[in-house]
């Protein structure tokens, strides 16, 4: 809390910056960078098919083939309705504030589009699959509680041989990874791992290089995009999780696109919510792996 002065000289005319400060960062590299989907039901299923078991086959000239079939089978998940509301009185709107707009609904409408939008990458990564009821919201099931390529090692430090150990059971499903998302710990960590053969020195402006951004493996045929993600690792979580996929198994579905919609007015204030309802389409649970409580 910022300390709070009283001068004894009540005619000094304060020294106030004329702008609001707000640092909080915008999590949204899913919600931005994901495909997107449409869905049509407040249970939005994923269609699934398989191949045949690869083996050796050889038939007698001219007889009939032997007759297999499988069926498609269907994966859920819910559709989650996020909003975001605000309120204005009319006396809000008509003071002058230092570093406020002249439209303080319009601050404020922009403020809470930023706040939808971290509540909505929260969910895609974190939220629990719950069905509802009248009572109970719906939530979706996040890309932590969708991955069935999980391990948990707790207590041991990430190492290269570990990270490509997960990116060839991937591989051994058909996919491969191309996004990691790591806390910063874990994405430092990531970047040393070939970090001699990536550092440059820069003779011009006498500065050391060292580009991060995208890591290649052998467990891999796509390049994979590295990237620190806020939200993988919460205050409470046990240790440094990590989470790769395959982004073309993966989707934001909409039900409905996020919108601003101004409420009915009681008394003397302005009433608006920013709502959209979505989910994560999972193609393929075993498109991305999932390392729990890495160091």
């Amino acid at each position: 809390m910022a300390q709070q002065f009283v001068r004894d000289d009540a005619s000094v005319v304060e020294s106030v910056l004329d702008l609001v400060v707000n640092i909080d960062p915008v999590e949204n590299y899913l919600l931005s960078n994901l495909g997107r989907s449409v869905a049509n039901d407040e249970f939005h299923f994923v269609p699934r098919d398989t191949l045949r078991t690869p083996q050796l086959s050889a038939s007698v000239e001219g007889a009939d083939p032997t007759y297999s079939t499988t069926d498609p089978t269907r994966a859920m998940n819910m559709l989650q309705i996020i909003q975001v509301g605000f309120e204005v009185t009319d006396s809000e709107a008509a003071v002058d504030r230092y570093g406020s707009p002249e439209d303080r609904i319009a601050y404020e409408t922009e403020k809470a589009l930023k706040d939808w939008a971290n509540r909505a990458e929260f969910a895609l990564v974190r939220a629990t699959i719950i069905t509802g009821n009248n009572s109970t919201a719906r939530q979706m099931d996040g890309l932590k509680n969708s991955l069935t390529i999980q391990t948990s090692q707790s207590g041991i430090s990430l190492s290269e041989t570990q990270l490509n150990d997960s990116l060839q059971a991937v591989w051994d499903e058909g996919s491969n990874v191309d996004l990691i998302l790591a806390p910063m710990t874990l994405k430092r960590r990531i970047s040393g791992f070939s970090a001699g053969g990536t550092k440059f020195y820069n003779q011009d402006d006498k500065r050391l290089v060292q580009p991060i951004e995208i890591y290649e493996s052998d467990a891999s045929s796509k390049p994979i995009k590295l990237v620190a993600h806020r939200f993988v690792r919460q205050s409470g979580d046990q240790g440094n999780d990590i989470i790769g996929i395959e982004m073309d198994h993966f989707k934001v579905a909409y039900l409905r696109e996020p919108k601003v919609e101004a409420l009915a007015k009681t008394g003397d204030s302005e009433k608006r919510r920013v709502v959209g309802e979505l989910t994560l389409e999972v193609r393929s649970n075993e498109a991305g792996f999932i390392r729990r409580a890495a160091q």
